[in-house]
């Protein structure tokens, strides 16, 4: 589960003048209803992404704290 995953999208994001291309590590793009996919698409412009996961990234029911649990969709 990385936010700074979904945190480096997010500012690629806000400063497309200083960043064009993404890498994500387990980026948690799942994460407040996908809305940060939502933006990419939304966009005239395109941003290349590297993306890469971790070999946990598909086990279920896996607890991240007390009101966070992980399923595979």
């Amino acid at each position: 589960m990385s936010y700074t995953g979904l945190a480096a999208a997010f500012v690629a994001k806000e400063y497309p003048g200083t960043f064009q291309r993404i890498i994500s590590q387990s980026g948690s793009f799942w994460w407040n209803d996908c809305w940060l996919v939502e933006e990419f698409r939304r966009l005239e412009r395109k941003t290349e992404f590297y993306l890469d996961v971790g070999t946990q990234e598909t086990r279920e029911n896996v607890r991240h704290g007390e009101d966070l649990v992980q399923f595979v969709s």
